[in-house]
Parts: structure tokens; C-alpha cells; sequence
């Protein structure tokens, strides 16, 4: 006579083996959590004009991919921040003369 459980014991042997090594660091696991790195770097950056724009045109003038001018005549982030206007689009941040410019991870 065989045991039900017996023909399943090695399936949770590994499952419980492969929940300490994850969390005591013995393994280095299956690369999902690298995957997941390579998705948060990938993914792109968000650019946020908040309240309290004084329409001068800096943030336009320097990332014109990212920022432009609404209908009301205020600054508006319109695009999310690609990799490539990243350094500018922090610049135009900096440059706000009343700091209300936000760029979110």
C-alpha cells in the first residue's frame, strides 16, 4: 500500500527548501526578481506641474518633449520623461524659479 502523501512529500520538501533558502539568502533564486528590476528601469519617469506656475516658459524652453504651454497659458507636463530626457527634464525642474515642478520614479 503507498502513501498519498508520500508521492507528493518531495514536492513540498523542495516548496519549504526553497522558502528558507530565499529568505536566508542560500539560493539566488529563479531571476524573477532580476526581471522585475529590469522592468522598474525601464519603465519611465513622470513629470508633474503643480499649482502655482508662473507661465515663464523655462521648463518649455528646456524640455520641450516633456513640457508645454495648456490652453490656459500655464506650463503642463504632457508626455512621461523617456530615458533620453531624463537630464533635461530634471534640469527644467531645477530651473523652476518657484519650484513646482515634480518628476516621479
Amino acid at each position: 500500500m503507498t502513501n498519498k502523501r508520500q508521492g507528493n512529500g518531495g514536492y513540498y520538501l523542495r516548496l519549504q527548501a526553497g522558502f528558507y533558502a530565499k529568505r536566508f539568502g542560500i539560493l539566488q533564486g529563479t531571476g524573477k526578481e532580476q526581471e522585475s528590476e529590469k522592468c522598474k528601469e525601464e519603465r519611465p519617469m513622470k513629470a508633474r506641474v503643480n499649482d502655482g506656475c508662473i507661465s515663464c516658459g523655462a521648463c518649455v524652453a528646456t524640455c520641450p518633449e516633456v513640457f508645454r504651454f495648456n490652453d490656459d497659458g500655464v506650463a503642463e507636463a504632457y508626455a512621461d520623461v523617456a530615458p533620453e530626457y531624463e537630464s533635461t527634464a530634471t534640469e527644467a525642474r531645477d530651473d523652476c524659479p518657484v519650484s513646482v515642478i515634480d518628476i516621479e520614479e
